[in-house]
C-alpha cells in the first residue's frame, strides 16, 4: 500500500482572483446599483442596533434574507466585531441577523455592500472567512491535514494508492 501526498496551497482573499469574485457575486446583475438607486429613494427608518430614530434612508440598508433595514455604519460595526469570532465548534462564518428573535444571517453580497467603501474591512473578512472554512474541512478529518507551521495556509491531503 503506497501513500501518496498532494499539497494544495489555499489563498487568501487578498489575492486579485478572489477579491475580483467577491466583487462579482455583489455586482451580479447589477445588484449594487440597482440597490443604491432604491436606497436613496426609501422612507426614514429606525436603526435597532445604535436605536436611532427616524433616521434618513439612505443611511441604511436592508439585509437581503429578511429585510430588516439598519444603519450601514452600525451593520459595518457589528460585522467586524463578529469577523473572526469563534463558538464552541469553531470559528464562525455566519453572521445572525441583529433583529431581535431573526433567524436569518448576513448573505456575502449584504456584506460585500456593507463594506464597499471600506476594501481593508472586505480583505480582512475575507480572509477570516477563508481561514474558517479551512479550519472546519479540517476538522472534518478525513484525509486533510494542516501544516504545523504556525500561521501557514498549507494543507495536506493523503490518499490511499491502490496496487
Amino acid at each position: 500500500m503506497q501513500h501518496t501526498l498532494h499539497t494544495t496551497r489555499t489563498t487568501t482573499a487578498l489575492e486579485d482572483n478572489d477579491y475580483a469574485m467577491a466583487v462579482a457575486v455583489a455586482e451580479q446583475d447589477g445588484w449594487c446599483s440597482q440597490y443604491t438607486r432604491k436606497r436613496r429613494r426609501s422612507r426614514p427608518f429606525n436603526c435597532n442596533i445604535c436605536l436611532e430614530e427616524n433616521l434618513d434612508g439612505w443611511k441604511g440598508f436592508s439585509l437581503g434574507k429578511c429585510n430588516h433595514r439598519f444603519c450601514t455604519v452600525c451593520l459595518a460595526a457589528m460585522v467586524k466585531s463578529n469577523t473572526g469570532a469563534t463558538t464552541t465548534s469553531g470559528t464562525t462564518t455566519n453572521i445572525p441577523c441583529a433583529q431581535v428573535e431573526c433567524i436569518e444571517t448576513l448573505s456575502l453580497p449584504d456584506i460585500r455592500y456593507i463594506f464597499r467603501n471600506d476594501p481593508t474591512a472586505w480583505h480582512t473578512f475575507s480572509d477570516s472567512i477563508s481561514m474558517a472554512m479551512l479550519e472546519n474541512e479540517i476538522a472534518q478529518g478525513g484525509s486533510t491535514r494542516r501544516c504545523p507551521a504556525e500561521q501557514c495556509n498549507y494543507t495536506f491531503c493523503y490518499e490511499m494508492a491502490v496496487g
